[in-house]
């Protein structure tokens, strides 16, 4: 949803769209919601709350059913989280400040 809402407010100002910027611009939201969800796995498994005791959805409790190294996971979403950093810092090098705010 934010990618398509910065599509249209981009297509009203100006009247172009950059096919490249709305793909840099997914990408972000992809890789912000990766990191987020697997930092939220690895801090579930820490801290105990994805335990075979307290959790039957193995869908739901990645770390504790699937035999995932916790800090493979943690590395991933620090990872995760830079490329949109960097990716992010393309978008205000092309397009100005405004998308930092």
């Amino acid at each position: 949803m934010p990618v398509f809402i910065a599509m249209c407010l981009t297509a009203a100002d100006d009247g172009t769209l950059s096919s490249l910027m709305v793909v840099v611009l997914l990408c972000i939201s992809i890789l912000m919601q990766s990191a987020v969800n697997a930092f939220n796995d690895y801090q579930d498994f820490v801290k105990g709350a994805d335990s075979r005791e307290n959790q039957d959805d193995p869908t739901d409790a990645v770390l504790v059913y699937n035999n995932v190294e916790p800090y493979g996971v943690r590395n991933l979403a620090v990872i995760f989280a830079v490329l949109a950093f960097l990716l992010g810092i393309y978008v205000i090098v092309k397009a100005g400040w405004i998308p930092l705010v």
